[in-house]
């Protein structure tokens, strides 16, 4: 059997056992048309680049799909992923989160539960809190899974961003007249306020946080 006929193989099985045979669904996943995904379950040839291309999409190690990997479940067998950890810390610090920063750990997430809310690994980092101003929801330490790949407003949603050089966790929420509101579940203490988005202003959104945990 040469490679051509292992990476068929296993793009097969790997359609099988992650995707449930569904073509579009894993053609949506490596960022390929439908019937280009088609040519290549049928007799295409699966060359190194789009091998590598595949093993990225759905988070295999690289040559993955290169060698044969005995009876069907095998895939099944990688069912976690590591998403780093940076040495940064929302609400306090100052610049943006960068690719740089220090990873101080991984931290492993079910890879189906990744896949079952569309979210690519490459996009995923994990960053700690700090202070109260999102309590109860978000207390002071915990754990802030990030998805730097949402960056448009969602409403009421919990998103990490950058405003006058300093990190926050904030929930967000759009206003006519290019306004934002910025909102901290402990509004008591921490009263919720307007940021206009003009030209001149320091204000980005880095990512929407999608899970957190913290210590009981």
């Amino acid at each position: 059997m040469d490679t051509y006929e292992i990476r068929k193989g296993n793009l097969l099985r790997l359609l099988e056992e992650r995707f449930g045979g569904t073509k579009k669904a894993m053609a949506d996943a490596v960022g390929m048309s439908p019937s280009l995904f088609h040519a290549y379950a049928m007799d295409k040839r699966i060359g190194p680049k789009v091998a590598r291309r595949i093993e990225e999409a759905v988070d295999l190690p690289h040559g993955w799909m290169d060698q044969p990997h005995g009876g069907k479940g095998a895939v099944m067998e990688i069912d976690a992923v590591p998403v780093p950890m940076f040495d940064v810390e929302a609400s306090a610090g100052h610049g943006g989160w960068v690719e740089s920063e220090d990873i101080v750990k991984e931290l492993m997430f079910r890879r189906d539960w990744i896949q079952s809310r569309g979210y690519h690994r490459k996009n995923l980092g994990v960053i700690r809190a700090k202070g109260d101003s999102m309590t109860p929801t978000i207390p002071n330490g915990s754990a802030l899974l990030v998805n730097k790949g949402e960056v448009e407003i969602q409403n009421g949603r919990v998103f990490v961003l950058r405003y006058d050089s300093m990190l926050h966790v904030k929930r967000l929420q759009s206003l006519p007249g290019r306004l934002v509101q910025v909102v901290s579940d402990n509004a008591a203490e921490y009263p919720p306020f307007t940021v206009e988005l003009n030209d001149g202003i320091d204000f980005q959104i880095l990512g929407r946080v999608v899970w957190l945990g913290r210590e009981i």
